[in-house]
C-alpha cells in the first residue's frame, strides 16, 4: 500500500501553485532534522527566498512520514525521497563531509543537489562562531566587547585541534582497543566553562 508521502513529491508542489496565496514566488518545502533546526534553516533560506522567486516552508522531519514511521533525526530525514527543485532537506553536515563512508548517506550529503546542508560540523557550530557574536548580543540588548570571546574561543580551538583531528582519523576504526573515543573527547569538551579560562 502506497504511504501519502510517496505522492508529495517535488512536481506535486509545484502544480499547487495556482492554488496559492503568492503566486509570485515559487513554492519549497523543506524538510529539517529536528524542532531546533526550523528557525535556523528558515533564517539562512529566508535571506533568500524574500529576495528573489522563492518561499520557503521549513517543516521537521515529523511530517514526512518514511516507511509509515513518523519521526525527527538524521537518518530520518535522509530515507525522504522524491526530492527535487521544489522539494529539499537541510541538514548538518556532521562527519559526513570529512569522511568517506561515514553513515549510510554521506554520499547522499554529497551529491545530492535537493540535500542542502551546513558547511561546517553542525548548526551549532555556525551559532558559535566568532562573527555570530556581535549579533547575538545585540539581539540580547548586551553591548559587551566580543574580543574576549573571541580570544576564548579560540584558545579552545587551537588547543583541542591535534586531539581532534587524531580522533577524527580513527572515527571508523572498529578498533575496541582505543581507550578514548571521539564521544569521550565530546563530553571532556562539555566540561570546559568560560568561566574558568
Amino acid at each position: 500500500m502506497a504511504n501519502l508521502q510517496d505522492y508529495l513529491n517535488s512536481d506535486y508542489i509545484r502544480n499547487l501553485r495556482p492554488f496559492s496565496t503568492d503566486r509570485t514566488r515559487m513554492e519549497v518545502l523543506v524538510y529539517v532534522e529536528g524542532d531546533d533546526d526550523v528557525e535556523f534553516w528558515e533564517y539562512a533560506l529566508n535571506q533568500y527566498g524574500d529576495s528573489t522567486k522563492y518561499k520557503f516552508s521549513v517543516k521537521t522531519n515529523k511530517g514526512a512520514s518514511v516507511g509509515g514511521i513518523a519521526a525527527n533525526g538524521k537518518e530520518q530525514l535522509m530515507r525522504i525521497a522524491n526530492l527535487g527543485p521544489h522539494k529539499i532537506v537541510c541538514a548538518d553536515a556532521d562527519f559526513d563531509l570529512l569522511i568517506d563512508a561515514y553513515s549510510n548517506y554521506s554520499e547522499r550529503i554529497r551529491r545530492d543537489r535537493y540535500v542542502v546542508h551546513t558547511t561546517c560540523y553542525a548548526v551549532e557550530n555556525i551559532l558559535a562562531d566568532v562573527p555570530f557574536y556581535p549579533s547575538f548580543f545585540q539581539s540580547l540588548g548586551i553591548s559587551a566587547q566580543t574580543t574576549e570571546y573571541e580570544e576564548q574561543l579560540k584558545w579552545i580551538s587551537l588547543t583541542c585541534l591535534d586531539l581532534f583531528l587524531l580522533l577524527l582519523s580513527f572515527a571508523n576504526d572498529d578498533s575496541h582497543h582505543r581507550y578514548f573515543w571521539l564521544k569521550d573527547f565530546a563530553a571532556c569538551l562539555n566540561t570546559i566553562s568560560c568561566h574558568t579560562l
